[in-house]
Protein backbone atom coordinates (compact mmCIF):
# COMPACT_ATOMS: atom_id res chain seq x y z
CA UNK A 1 0.00 0.00 0.00
CA UNK A 2 1.41 3.60 -0.76
CA UNK A 3 0.01 7.00 0.64
CA UNK A 4 1.14 10.31 -0.08
CA UNK A 5 0.27 12.59 2.77
CA UNK A 6 0.58 16.30 2.48
CA UNK A 7 -0.03 18.56 5.42
CA UNK A 8 -1.18 22.11 4.36
CA UNK A 9 -0.10 24.70 7.31
CA UNK A 10 -0.92 28.37 8.03
CA UNK A 11 2.20 29.74 9.11
CA UNK A 12 1.67 33.34 9.30
CA UNK A 13 2.63 34.93 12.34
CA UNK A 14 -0.79 34.57 13.73
CA UNK A 15 -0.34 30.86 14.44
CA UNK A 16 2.90 31.33 16.29
CA UNK A 17 1.46 30.10 19.68
CA UNK A 18 0.25 26.70 18.10
CA UNK A 19 2.65 25.70 15.67
CA UNK A 20 4.56 23.70 18.29
CA UNK A 21 1.12 22.24 18.66
CA UNK A 22 0.75 21.58 15.26
CA UNK A 23 4.55 20.16 14.75
CA UNK A 24 3.12 17.77 17.70
CA UNK A 25 0.51 16.71 16.21
CA UNK A 26 1.80 16.29 12.38
CA UNK A 27 4.77 14.01 14.10
CA UNK A 28 2.21 11.79 15.72
CA UNK A 29 -0.15 11.10 12.73
CA UNK A 30 2.82 10.03 10.69
CA UNK A 31 4.08 7.93 13.20
CA UNK A 32 0.78 6.37 14.32
CA UNK A 33 0.22 5.21 10.60
CA UNK A 34 3.38 3.68 9.99
CA UNK A 35 3.12 2.22 13.51
CA UNK A 36 -0.57 1.21 12.19
CA UNK A 37 0.82 -0.35 9.01
CA UNK A 38 4.33 -1.64 9.18
CA UNK A 39 4.36 -2.72 5.35
CA UNK A 40 2.86 0.56 4.20
CA UNK A 41 4.66 2.94 1.98
CA UNK A 42 4.27 6.55 3.34
CA UNK A 43 5.58 9.84 1.67
CA UNK A 44 4.74 12.86 3.72
CA UNK A 45 5.36 16.44 2.93
CA UNK A 46 4.81 19.82 4.15
CA UNK A 47 3.15 22.92 2.35
CA UNK A 48 3.39 26.28 4.87
CA UNK A 49 2.07 29.06 3.48
CA UNK A 50 1.76 32.71 4.22
CA UNK A 51 0.01 36.00 3.72
CA UNK A 52 -0.21 36.86 -0.10
CA UNK A 53 1.94 40.29 0.13
CA UNK A 54 4.74 37.83 2.31
CA UNK A 55 8.44 37.54 0.98
CA UNK A 56 8.62 34.08 1.52
CA UNK A 57 4.58 32.86 1.26
CA UNK A 58 5.51 29.05 0.69
CA UNK A 59 7.75 26.25 2.75
CA UNK A 60 7.99 23.03 0.70
CA UNK A 61 8.72 19.77 0.95
CA UNK A 62 7.94 17.48 -1.51
CA UNK A 63 6.26 14.14 -0.29
CA UNK A 64 9.72 11.67 1.37
CA UNK A 65 10.08 8.60 2.42
CA UNK A 66 12.71 9.67 4.33
CA UNK A 67 11.37 10.37 7.95
CA UNK A 68 14.23 12.07 9.17
CA UNK A 69 14.06 14.74 6.24
CA UNK A 70 10.43 14.74 6.79
CA UNK A 71 10.55 15.19 10.58
CA UNK A 72 13.82 17.96 10.17
CA UNK A 73 11.81 19.99 7.84
CA UNK A 74 8.79 20.51 10.37
CA UNK A 75 10.84 21.46 13.32
CA UNK A 76 12.51 23.94 11.10
CA UNK A 77 9.42 25.59 10.40
CA UNK A 78 8.36 29.22 12.17
CA UNK A 79 5.48 31.23 11.72
CA UNK A 80 6.05 34.28 10.75
CA UNK A 81 4.72 37.24 8.29
CA UNK A 82 1.11 37.58 7.90
CA UNK A 83 -0.22 41.24 8.66
CA UNK A 84 -3.94 42.37 7.18
CA UNK A 85 -3.30 40.78 3.56
CA UNK A 86 -5.38 37.02 3.34
CA UNK A 87 -3.33 34.26 3.50
CA UNK A 88 -2.49 32.56 0.34
CA UNK A 89 -4.94 29.10 0.72
CA UNK A 90 -5.44 28.80 -3.10
CA UNK A 91 -2.20 29.20 -3.84
CA UNK A 92 -1.10 26.83 -1.07
CA UNK A 93 -3.72 24.25 -2.86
Amino acid sequence: ENIELMFVVDCTGSMERHIEGVRTNIHAIVANMRASNPRMSLAAGFLGYRDLNDERRFELLQPTEDTAAFEGFVAGVSATGGGDACEDVAGAL
